[in-house]
């Protein structure tokens, strides 16, 4: 279903979800994280990072453990964490909106280098300053369409 999608030559692949319990209903599902594989030399290990204290674990447990064999030459999950995910430390969101500009933070974050380390010291008002950022860049995009 994912070869080709060229992921077997990635070194990491992130994954947002959503805890809609079907995924035919738009709109569903309240909350965003960001699921991670990272290939390692004895195959790869998931790492979930979870702006709302781990509430889409479950959620990213199941998906790491449909994915697992599309991303590895495995048959059997890692025994790190839950279906081997690993919780990661992760900004906690102080409101009940932000998993989404949490999870683009994140995922732009890691896209750019930074390490799991890194995204366990960012601030959680960093999520602020990106949501900002993010309405620029869509005004940008839609005045450049018009």
């Amino acid at each position: 279903m994912l070869s080709g999608l060229g992921l077997a030559s990635c070194s990491m692949v992130c994954f947002p979800v959503n805890n809609n319990p079907d995924f035919r209903v738009a709109g569903g599902g309240t909350h965003w994280s960001l699921l991670v594989f990272r290939r390692t030399d004895t195959g790869g290990r998931f790492v979930h990072f979870d702006s709302h204290a781990g509430s889409n674990r479950a959620v990213a447990a199941q998906l790491a453990a449909k994915l697992h064999g599309m991303l590895t030459a495995e048959d059997t999950p890692s025994a790190e964490g839950a279906a081997g995910v690993v919780e990661a430390a992760t900004p906690q969101q102080s409101n009940t909106s932000d998993c989404g500009v949490f999870t683009a933070l994140i995922a732009e974050a890691l896209a750019s280098g930074k390490s799991e380390d890194d995204i366990g010291a960012l601030e959680s008002d960093a999520a602020t300053a990106h949501r900002r950022e993010l309405g620029q860049r869509i005004e940008a995009l839609a005045a450049a369409s018009v």
